[in-house]
């Protein structure tokens, strides 16, 4: 059973102490919650098991327009500092680092319009990062949103959470010991 393309198999069911596949969700007592694969029915009962992830292709960039412009970069600033991630720029009514761009909303790319609330998740490279991720947004802005801590989503996902000053909910996340292929895309053009 595939469930926003994920394979239901790949769920771990420990009812009365029995591990084992399920196919069904609703053999678990579970709710459907979002995680970083997209939404999937997790709970202390059901959890994915380790999965092959792929970063770096289906995202080209994010835009958020901001009402506070210099309130979201230094907040902005701040928390990428403490992921380790250099901002890209800046220009007259923006900034950016990688695929993040921040407008506000009086610049000509926004029309006007507030993007809205949406969640982000940050990768971080360990869990002293995502503690330190969230210090520097409750520092520069930010509002608590989930101190951190491990979560249910997976064994290992550790993650804070916190609201940027547009409201946007915010995440660093740590998904544990892992091997990466790359550090990074590099696009030169």
């Amino acid at each position: 059973m595939m469930f926003h393309g994920l394979n239901m198999k790949a769920f771990r069911h420990t009812r009365n102490g029995n591990p084992g596949a399920r196919e069904n969700p609703e053999e678990c007592s579970s709710i459907p919650l979002c995680s970083a694969w997209g939404a999937a029915i997790i709970t202390k009962e059901c959890f994915m098991e380790t999965q092959e992830l792929h970063r770096g292709r289906l995202i080209d960039h994010i835009q958020l327009v901001v009402q506070d412009l210099s309130a979201s970069q230094d907040f902005y600033t701040a928390i990428l500092a403490a992921l380790n991630v250099p901002m890209g720029g800046t220009g007259d009514g923006y900034f950016w680092a990688d695929e993040l761009f921040v407008t506000a909303v009086d610049s000509p790319s926004a029309l006007g319009v507030l993007t809205g609330r949406h969640h982000l998740a940050f990768q971080a490279q360990d869990r002293t990062m995502v503690d330190n991720f969230y210090q520097a947004a409750l520092a520069h802005g930010g509002k608590d949103n989930g101190a951190p801590g491990e979560r249910v989503y997976h064994p290992g996902y550790y993650a804070a959470f916190v609201v940027d000053p547009d409201g946007n909910n915010i995440e660093a996340v740590y998904h544990g010991e892992a091997m990466r292929s790359s550090a990074s895309v590099s696009i030169t053009f």
